[in-house]
């Protein structure tokens, strides 16, 4: 039996880098999530259920510059498991992790 609207979803923010990201911001799945600054090794992670579905879409600065990055797609029936990796240059890797 799928009962709708039960997914979970896992996000993780990892900062690999030295430099701290601030203003990060996190949309998926109708919800907002945001992070003031993210410190070089640190991590955030944010554990919710889609309001609706939309792709996932993730802001944040890194030495005064704005960086963007889509992380997904996000469904109220489907859960998700995100690694989402900073860096210092800028990047953003993105990994889809088995739903536990």
């Amino acid at each position: 039996m799928l009962l709708a609207g039960c997914a979970k979803n896992n996000v993780t923010i990892l900062n690999s880098g030295t430099n701290e990201w601030s203003q990060i911001q996190l949309n998926g799945g109708g919800q907002q999530f945001k992070i003031d600054g993210l410190k070089g090794g640190d991590s955030k992670g944010f554990s919710f259920k889609s309001k609706k579905e939309d792709g996932g879409v993730i802001t944040g600065n890194l030495d005064g510059k704005e960086i963007k990055s889509e992380i997904g797609y996000f469904t109220p029936n489907i859960g998700n498991n995100i690694k989402i990796i900073l860096d210092d240059q800028g990047g953003i890797e993105i990994k889809n992790l088995p739903v536990k």
